[in-house]
């Protein structure tokens, strides 16, 4: 979810210079995982400044975070009441409504964001993320699609426009492969790959799209990218794995096995499992997270 206050500007209080430094100091505690620090400074910018939504954002975000739903949903209808055309603070709202398993009342806040024109790829990406959940795949694309011309028309410098287009031209891929738009599913994963070809999810999905034949598929640049090394290991089993099934669709199982087995024991090559370091984890748990420190919790954010 986002997580500052920069993309939608609030009606900041007559001392902006107090309230903007103050939200940043919170921003700050809240991505540095400082939570005492964090619900402190937000309960100060939600007592000094209560017609701040801003501040109400930040502590909803907080409380979302960590999984105080009744506050993150509280807090951020203060922020919709202070400011209620805010797409960023009603996107919160889904979100928390999501989490609380009303999906109901998601389904009919999120009408308001639907084809809307936003500036921030960021939060385009969020958008979609937000309309995959709620099964809106056709929303979904809109949003990656408008990630796409943004990051086309951003200033970063060309290889970091490149991994950017590659992730979202993948996600866009993912979502059109659920909608049955195979072809351009397709086309989408080839320009990912010819932007990021380190990209290997990239091409294990593209594998499993449709049946290739001896006329169309992608063995002899899966084989080369094995010639050529790949140094870590769940990106070269990716890539087995991708082998294996092209290989099966044209009826070479010997083949088949034989990738599908490299993959499998480079894989586990890479798994390590101690019971122990797993048991004494959960021990440390339970001593960290006991019934005291859920009231003292309770207790901090009851006044935010």
């Amino acid at each position: 979810m986002l997580n500052n206050n920069n993309f939608f500007n609030a009606n900041l209080p007559t001392n902006q210079n107090d309230i903007e430094s103050r939200l940043d100091q919170a921003w700050t505690y809240i991505n540095e995982r400082n939570v005492s620090l964090a619900q402190q400074a937000c309960q100060n910018i939600n007592q000094d400044f209560p017609m701040n939504a801003d501040g109400r954002y930040a502590t909803s975000f907080l409380a979302f975070q960590l999984k105080q739903l009744s506050i993150a949903i509280n807090t951020i209808d203060k922020a919709i009441h202070l400011q209620p055309n805010n797409l960023q603070w009603q996107y919160q709202k889904v979100m928390t409504l999501l989490s609380m398993s009303d999906k109901v009342q998601a389904i009919k806040l999120v009408e308001n964001l639907k084809n809307q024109s936003l500036n921030n790829i960021r939060m385009c990406s969020d958008f979609a993320v937000m309309f995959t959940q709620l099964t809106d795949y056709k929303q979904a694309s809109f949003y990656y699609q408008q990630a796409l011309i943004l990051v086309s028309e951003s200033t970063v410098n060309e290889k970091q426009q490149a991994k950017q287009s590659a992730q979202l031209y993948f996600n866009l891929a993912s979502i059109e492969r659920y909608q049955g738009k195979i072809e351009l599913a397709e086309q989408h994963l080839n320009q990912a790959i010819l932007l990021n070809p380190q990209d290997y999810e990239a091409y294990l999905l593209r594998s499993s799209l449709k049946k290739q034949t001896h006329e169309n598929n992608h063995i002899e640049q899966l084989e080369q990218l094995l010639s050529e090394g790949i140094t870590h290991p769940i990106a070269k089993a990716q890539i087995h794995f991708s082998l294996a099934k092209e290989l099966e669709d044209l009826a070479l199982y010997s083949q088949s096995f034989n990738q599908l087995k490299q993959g499998a024991k480079t894989r586990r090559g890479r798994m390590q499992y101690d019971v122990e370091h797993d048991l004494s984890t959960l021990h440390e748990i339970r001593k960290t997270f006991n019934t005291s420190l859920f009231r003292n919790k309770a207790n901090v954010i009851t006044n935010l």
